[in-house]
């Protein structure tokens, strides 16, 4: 294989990067109560709560996600329910919590990235009640699965309005005001273009944070009270891989912008100027009766010190240094398979990509069926092909990419499969590799990459840069789209090239 090709795949999927600051979670031995991972039909929850309180809450979550699916009909075209169990980590402790989360909250969801597995962070202190943060990050997780292009203040509204759906005495309730709204008085709330333009709450104040989840829920509010059809249609483009700015105009036209603009305002007086010291909020509901019993804990067993380091470890990853949990993890009898991933994620993290390699490999050996450690090694091995091209390093990435065609089921997994055999030649089973990735997640970015350089190697532009601009257009809200606005320039200027 060409050395330039193998740049291209290196490029494509780049290594993650994560920050050096560092505040320590507390040692297991002055934590307070044991730590223990509950498994039900939907969800892994790791937490400190008491036993008895972290039974009830698993059966909690799994009688809110089986409601709020029913009733708010959260699926798309094609698209089941996300695979596998959700992972959840509830924290009994708010400053335990504190060292691995945002800054001013509650909770908050981690996506899926090619290094870490997704996984929903909750702060159970008893200051606020858990299943309205559960359902504000159970959104996140949804829409990350269905929608990925969110933009960043639609997403974080939807959160909000979804965040107090609630079922009782045979009716379901949704787009009741959040406690943030019914407790707070006006605020100065961002614009519409500043809310759909944004792409995180850095650098704001607490306050102006705040005022961002407010306008968010009365952007969310006004498209459910007004518009609800063209929200539901602006999703589903949007899931079909157009832009938020394509979805959007298709939907209202040329005049929708100014339009809903004038609903946001009006539906921000209509709330905060009902009456004296009052809130008013229309909100609806919908006869549901919940299914009789729902499955609960179905196993749970305790977290050793080195198992509860490790995850500590995880959490931290990409917000402080994991030296130390990676050390504490070792020197406690960690998961030896995992311990060598987080050592390899560590070194890779100060640039020793020799010991990462081995780390990687060690983790491949002690867990052969462990389909996140493969895509790591392979991952590892590919970006190193820009220091080193030798016949042993194209034969043990290859052993690795062979290893995920044949057994990945992610969608990155077979991505990554796709676009290897493509710049190795061999289409028609890089074909094959993308159509099966496209079927698991038909919004993935990478599978949309592959597609593209595969269309490109057969010689079909017009193909690879329709791919391309799928691939751009369905990156994740926060993701880096260089490499691909990059590709897609000279994609484009190659048609130019060709007079077509």
């Amino acid at each position: 294989m060409a050395v330039r090709r193998l740049l291209v795949l290196a490029s494509l999927f780049g290594l993650f990067s994560v920050g050096c600051a560092h505040t320590e979670l507390r040692c297991p031995r002055q934590a307070g109560a044991a730590w223990r991972q509950f498994e039900s039909p939907h969800f892994a929850v790791t937490t400190d709560l008491s036993p008895p309180r972290a039974r009830s809450l698993v059966g909690e979550f799994e009688r809110i996600y089986r409601s709020f699916l029913d009733v708010t009909g959260w699926r798309f075209p094609g698209r089941g329910e996300p695979p596998g169990r959700m992972r959840v980590v509830v924290f009994a402790n708010h400053s335990d919590y504190a060292a691995v989360a945002p800054r001013n909250s509650d909770g908050y969801f981690r996506p899926d990235l090619l290094v870490v597995d997704a996984v929903v962070v909750i702060n159970n202190d008893g200051t606020h009640p858990p299943g309205e943060v559960f359902l504000h990050e159970l959104t996140h997780r949804l829409i990350r699965y269905y929608v990925p292009n969110t933009p960043f203040g639609l997403n974080e509204g939807l959160a909000e309005y979804f965040s107090t759906f609630e079922v009782h005495g045979g009716n379901a309730y949704t787009g009741r005001p959040p406690r943030r709204i019914e407790m707070g008085s006006p605020v100065n709330l961002p614009n519409l273009n500043t809310l759909l333009t944004m792409e995180s709450l850095e650098g704001l104040s607490p306050q102006q944070a705040n005022a961002v989840y407010i306008g968010g829920w009365f952007l969310v509010h006004a498209l459910a009270l007004y518009y609800p059809a063209q929200l539901g249609e602006i999703l589903g483009r949007m899931a079909d891989g157009e832009s938020f700015g394509s979805a959007f105009g298709g939907t209202f036209g040329k005049a929708g912008w100014s339009e809903l603009q004038n609903r946001y305002i009006q539906s921000v007086a209509q709330v905060y100027f009902a009456g004296p010291g009052r809130v008013s909020v229309t909100s609806w509901k919908k006869p549901y009766q919940p299914p009789d019993v729902v499955d609960g804990v179905s196993d749970e067993l305790p977290l050793g010190e080195g198992a509860l380091h490790l995850l500590w470890a995880d959490l931290e990853l990409g917000r402080h240094d994991i030296a130390a949990q990676v050390a504490l993890a070792q020197s406690h009898g960690g998961d030896s398979a995992q311990l060598a991933f987080m050592r390899g994620l560590l070194h890779l993290q100060h640039k020793e990509l020799d010991a990462a390699q081995n780390d990687f490999a060690a983790a491949v050996e002690a867990r052969p069926d462990e389909e996140r450690y493969h895509l790591m090694l392979a991952r590892l091995q590919t970006a190193r092909f820009d220091s080193v091209v030798t016949k042993e390093a194209q034969a043990a990435v290859a052993h690795e990419i062979d290893w995920l065609a044949a057994n990945g089921r992610s969608a990155d997994s077979l991505a990554i499969a796709a676009l290897y055999v493509c710049l190795r030649g061999d289409l028609t089973a890089a074909r094959g590799h993308v159509k099966r990735a496209l079927e698991v997640d038909p919004t993935n970015t990478r599978a949309q990459l592959a597609l593209s350089m595969i269309d490109w190697q057969d010689g079909d532009l017009d193909g690879a840069i329709t791919a391309m601009e799928r691939a751009v257009r369905l990156a994740p809200e926060g993701t880096d789209t260089s490499g691909p606005r990059s590709l897609l320039v000279k994609l484009r200027a190659e048609r130019r090239r060709r007079g077509r």
